[in-house]
């Protein structure tokens, strides 16, 4: 939901965007949230998860975890690593504001994001959703309203969005990367950040442009990991910002932006145009959207026009967009390495997440005991030792108590 404007001046430059989009956090950092009132909704993903875990004082969550399947023993340790997102959701959903019934705001909303694994079979990716929504309504208390599923943007993906939501229409929200695309144009094109050619901020506004177009408006528009200040203001009007909490701080101690930089008075929100089409959209958009065909065949302008994207011309499509190809890749790459580690030379699994300190967790006696200090861990690998850790002592107490 977008802000209304109002004549009064604001306060700071977040005040001022919130006026025409909703900004929310990108974070799994939920003692910030505390620092950062006004916040109605989080979204996460598995790398921010993991980098929040890291630190001490969410360990207990971990505990937790493993405390949740450790009558499971061995068996368990996957449930354990499933659990921890969830956990996570919970503890942010519990400090967003509550608005009235009444009330025209947004529900606090957590986004929770699919294990990238699932991301390339359709009917896996529908039943992994299914107990991912079950673990946090029913097993974490998270009410449904407040929970969204994030679904990577593959073929099968977007299938098995469409299928968990039963509707053809679409999805609830489409999320590009700004960030990550113009970090990959940055470096192939050595294009400055917050120029006016900028891939990241163009395809964003396209997509925008696009959706209103079609009148497609039960899907929203997520423009995700906004690297600074600067596009921020540039994709101000967008329905949706997700930001870090650094880039929200900073957001919130600039100066409003001048009227005769905001464009005679229409302010951040003139990002769109009043009646858009089209001609709006830049050339490699519409070829990336197939909304143009080598041969200069175009899709209908229009209403809801133009035949459904298929399979064959989506993969066409990607593939012959680099940015695309390669920005989608690296973020599942990410993700995935994160999650599972990576073996590189039939070595063990490693995480690029590096050291993050000493683990410590509570032994049957109620004192800390040490786990490890591991370098490059991932996920996975952390809660299996955790977890094994856990079932050891829990053997031991029993026959110490036996």
């Amino acid at each position: 939901m977008k802000a209304t404007s109002s004549s009064r001046t604001p306060s700071n430059l977040l005040a001022q965007v919130r006026r025409h989009s909703q900004v929310i956090l990108d974070t799994a950092d939920y003692l910030q949230l505390a620092h950062l009132p006004g916040t109605l909704e989080v979204t996460t993903n598995p790398s921010i998860v993991w980098q929040a875990a890291q630190k001490e004082e969410y360990f207990h969550l971990l505990e937790e975890a493993c405390n949740m399947y450790l009558p499971l023993g061995i068996d368990g340790i996957p449930d354990m690593v499933e659990a921890v997102p969830p956990k996570f959701a919970r503890e942010i959903w519990k400090r967003l504001p509550r608005a009235p019934s009444s009330s025209s705001l947004p529900l606090p909303r957590v986004y929770v994001q699919l294990d990238p694994r699932y991301a390339f079979d359709i009917d896996l990716a529908v039943r992994q959703s299914l107990a991912l929504v079950d673990l946090c309504v029913h097993k974490h208390q998270l009410p449904l309203p407040n929970l969204v599923i994030k679904i990577p943007g593959s073929w099968e993906g977007i299938q098995a969005a469409k299928a968990y939501a039963a509707a053809e229409a679409g999805v609830s929200y489409v999320a590009p990367y700004v960030g990550r695309v113009s970090d990959w144009e940055g470096r192939e094109e050595d294009k400055e950040e917050g120029g006016a050619e900028e891939r990241g901020v163009t395809l964003a506004r396209d997509i925008q442009v696009l959706f209103k177009m079609r009148r497609w408006a039960g899907t929203l528009v997520m423009a995700a990991s906004l690297r600074g200040i600067e596009q921020v203001k540039q994709l101000s009007g967008c329905d949706i910002l997700t930001v870090s909490p650094q880039v929200m701080i900073a957001l919130e101690c600039a100066e409003p932006v001048l009227e005769e930089e905001e464009g005679g008075g229409e302010g951040l929100a003139s990002f769109l145009p009043p009646v858009p089409s089209l001609r709006d959209l830049s050339l490699k958009s519409r070829r990336l959207l197939g909304m143009e065909g080598k041969g200069g065949k175009g899709r209908e302008e229009g209403g809801e026009g133009g035949a459904p994207m298929t399979e064959a011309e989506f993969r066409t499509a990607l593939a012959e967009d680099a940015c695309g190809t390669a920005v989608f890749a690296k973020s599942m790459k990410t993700f995935i390495q994160v999650r599972v580690g990576k073996r590189e030379g039939g070595g063990r699994a490693e995480s690029p997440l590096g050291r993050e300190g000493l683990w410590h967790f509570k032994g049957e006696r109620g004192g800390k005991r040490k786990v490890r200090d591991w370098k490059d861990c991932s996920w996975e690998a952390a809660m299996g030792r955790i977890g094994r850790q856990r079932i050891r002592l829990e053997a031991r107490s029993i026959r110490i108590g036996g």
